[in-house]
This record gives structure tokens, sequence and C-alpha cells, in this order.
């Protein structure tokens, strides 16, 4: 009998595998260790189906399983100013909201951050590069872009975002790519399109409360949908809650645009144009409800679905 060398392939605390070296010894030449059970000799016997024999329903045995697509969903950055608390300058930061990226994986998409530039080329190539473009909230709006002046109620605004998110609206909608805006994504959309804002709701006139003090979880205010709209479609509700986090809305919508939700008051809370394969904006934070509202979750599925085709 040819002596046997244990080799070891690979260890860790609970797993060791060993491969014996047999050389050219069979089976009946190999002699029981002193003490050891004798067990029956015989030809080798199959343990049964490995994983690779393990199939989907539907799926051919030996075929490589189907893999679903997830589109990639391009969402929009925002800017931090120079931190200074550490007494000097720290550099620009670009981030986003966790919540928007949870929000676009739970409905089946792959989310991408967009870094900001001025540079259209890039913007245009970074459209291209995407299935679906989620332009996030933030600061105002630059009253000029509307062929306004500035009034006092103007808060913050960001002239980097201005100039990234309406022109990537702008490509998006030239590519047909589905655009889903959130918040201050619906008022950029309507702003791409020719569209202009109030500076704050106040200058309606007499407005429920819009910017609430509530967690983003908790919907404040009531909203009634347009029927016959993709909203609609989506919400299959004429009346929702939302939560609310803005001070400006679309005043004149944009050419093309449907208005397809609006709050007691008035204001628009939700606007689309028909004209393209996916365009919908809402000024609500359904990124902040979806987790507990499954309407909400469903706002970013179907946006993801359409990125899909």
């Amino acid at each position: 009998m040819k002596r046997i060398v244990p080799r070891v392939l690979f260890a860790c605390p609970a797993v060791l595998i060993l491969f014996m070296g047999f050389a050219s010894a069979s089976p009946a030449q190999v002699a029981p260790a002193p003490g050891a059970p004798v067990l029956p000799q015989g030809p080798a016997q199959a343990l049964g189906p490995g994983p690779a024999a393990i199939t989907a329903p539907g799926i051919t045995p030996g075929a490589a399983p189907a893999v679903v697509k997830r589109p990639v969903i391009g969402i929009t950055a925002g800017l931090l100013p120079p931190d200074v608390s550490g007494g000097f300058t720290g550099p620009e930061r670009e981030y986003q909201n966790a919540d928007y990226v949870a929000a676009v994986i739970a409905a089946g998409g792959t989310p991408l951050l967009l870094p900001l530039t001025a540079d259209t080329a890039i913007i245009r190539q970074h459209m291209e590069l995407v299935d679906g473009l989620l332009v996030a909230g933030g600061p105002d709006i630059n009253p000029l872009l509307y062929h306004e002046e500035p009034m006092p109620v103007t808060e913050n605004i960001s002239a980097e975002r201005d100039t990234y998110d309406l022109e990537a609206i702008k490509v998006a909608g030239e590519l047909n790519k589905p655009v889903l805006g959130v918040c201050r994504g619906l008022q950029a959309m309507n702003v791409a399109f020719g569209g202009s804002l109030y500076q704050d709701v106040s200058l309606k006139g007499p407005v429920v409360k819009h910017s609430q003090k509530a967690k983003r979880d908790v919907a404040t205010i009531t909203v009634q949908i347009a029927p016959n709209t993709l909203t609609e479609t989506i919400l299959k509700e004429k009346t929702l809650t939302v939560n609310s986090f803005h001070h400006q809305s679309v005043k004149n919508p944009a050419s093309g645009f449907v208005v397809s939700a609006q709050s007691a008051d008035g204001i628009v809370e939700a606007m689309e144009n028909p004209k393209y394969r996916f365009m919908l904006g809402v000024q609500w934070h359904p990124e902040g409800m979806y987790l507990t509202r499954p309407d909400m979750l469903g706002v970013f599925k179907a946006f993801v679905d359409a990125a899909r085709k």
C-alpha cells in the first residue's frame, strides 16, 4: 500500500479540507486505521444533486440564471459649503441624502451620484450613461433664471446646482430618459422648460404650512390628485396626505406640463409632461416616507420601471 500524505487545501476555525494523496492505490488496497469502523467497499455512490442541479422554476438545468437588470439611476449632487469650524477653511463637498439612495435601491435601481459640473459635454455624457435621472431637493433657484429679480424672501441659492440641474433635465428630456424631480427637482424641471416660480409661497396668498417642523416621515398636508394622470396611475388615490418641506413653488407651469396634484391652497404639488416617456415632479419628499408608505415607494418603483424599459 502507498503511504497516504494529507495535504491541507483550505482551513478556517470551522472547516478543514484535506486532500488525501493515494497515488496509484485503489480503494480496496487502503487499510482502515486501527480502531476505525470498517465501511463497505463498492462503487462510489452519488450524494445527490449539487448546487448546479438546483434551478429556479422556469430555468433550464445547466443554463445561466436569469439576471434582472437594475437600471442605473443618476442622482444629482448637493454642495456643502466649506467647513470653517476648525479655524481654517475646508474644501467644498458634494453629497446627497442617504434616503434618496436607499429609496432607489428599494425600488430596484442602482443609484449613481452625479458630480456637479458646468461642462455641458460632461453633463450630456452623464445623461447618456444613466438610465434615469433623479433631481433631488436643495436650495432656492436663482430668480434670474426665470426672468425675475430676487426678492427678500429668496434664500440661499447654488449657482453650481442651477447650472447642472437645468442642463441635465434638458438633455435627459432630449434623450427621452425618465426624469423624477423631488421638491427643488420639480421646480428645476419647470424652470428648465420655461416656467416660473413663486419666490415664496406666501406671495400666492393665504396658504397652509408648507415648511413643516415634524419628522420627514410624517404627513402634514393633504393633496388632491388630478384624474387621468400619470400621478393618479402611480398613487391610485384621488386624495392623500404628504410631508412638506419647501417655501418656493411653481407659479406658471412650463408649456406642455400638466398640473397633476395640488394642496388645499392651490399650490402645485405634482406636475408631469405626457410628451415624454416619464417626466414627473412632486413637491413633497417621497424618499422620506417610502419605508412606511407603499404608495411613496410606488413613486420610485414606477420611475425605476420606466428606466428599465
